[in-house]
């Protein structure tokens, strides 16, 4: 509980440095936030006793632990054998000659 009270006067001390900080260097988007133009939702998720944290590390726990079994089903096999791969599949691969320029400051700036 100790922890939950310092988390929680450590947001609002962030919030209110944020609030301090937008009314001097960005009063229109602070404006914009109250005026609700710039909703942000609050991320928690559900513990398994059905209590919810808003902890950032508690969640990565909790979404690992619901989702590896799913994402990562056979992370504890080894990994697959590319060349056996190519013996079976590798006549379905077709194979092109692809030019590329080089990649230029210039060239990526192009891009934004």
């Amino acid at each position: 509980k100790k922890q939950t009270l310092q988390e929680e006067h450590d947001r609002v001390a962030a919030w209110t440095r944020w609030v301090n900080e937008a009314w001097t260097s960005k009063p229109k988007e602070l404006y914009s936030w109250l005026k609700q133009d710039a909703q942000t939702s609050v991320v928690m998720l559900e513990r398994e006793d059905h209590t919810m944290t808003g902890n950032i590390a508690e969640m990565d726990d909790l979404i690992h632990h619901h989702w590896d079994p799913v994402m990562r089903k056979y992370a504890q096999e080894p990994k697959p054998c590319v060349a056996r791969f190519l013996d079976v599949y590798g006549k379905h691969i077709q194979h092109h000659e692809m030019h590329t320029d080089p990649l230029s400051g210039k060239r990526l700036k192009a891009q934004f």
